[in-house]
């Protein structure tokens, strides 16, 4: 219960609280949901939403799932393509002073992004030598 995001997740489990001892959901009601519950919690709860990207990637990928291993990779690399040029025009487009240490960060961090690389797989280099693309 206390991890669930959703407040008709956070029901449902509580119902099941209830079922098993009614007295547990009375300790929790007096104690406060916004206290210890997720799906309650009244504080901004974007970073802790967000924070774990492995989780957003899953959300998204339902429907992917099902694909080929290659084509899996593919619809992947392309959806954080789409995600970082959609976060790159949101950062462009913000005119946030994060004060002079954060934006040297951001810069540094800028700088050694374009020159990272990303070697082709052992599948991709097969694929390109039987084409004499090397």
């Amino acid at each position: 219960m206390a991890k669930t995001y959703t407040v008709e997740k956070f029901d449902y489990h509580m119902a099941e609280v209830e079922i098993i001892d009614k007295r547990v959901k009375d300790y929790l009601i007096n104690v406060g949901y916004a206290r210890w519950s997720k799906a309650y919690f009244t504080i901004n709860r974007t970073l802790t939403m967000t924070s774990n990207i492995g989780e957003s990637i899953n959300t998204t990928l339902k429907a992917a799932r099902e694909l080929p291993v290659s084509s899996l990779l593919e619809y992947i690399r392309q959806l954080i393509g789409r995600w970082n040029v959609i976060n790159q025009k949101k950062a462009i487009e913000s005119f946030t002073d994060f004060g002079k240490k954060y934006d040297t960060m951001l810069m540094d961090n800028l700088e050694l992004s374009h020159q990272m690389k990303c070697p082709p797989t052992r599948h991709m280099e097969t694929k390109l030598i039987k084409a004499n693309v090397f």
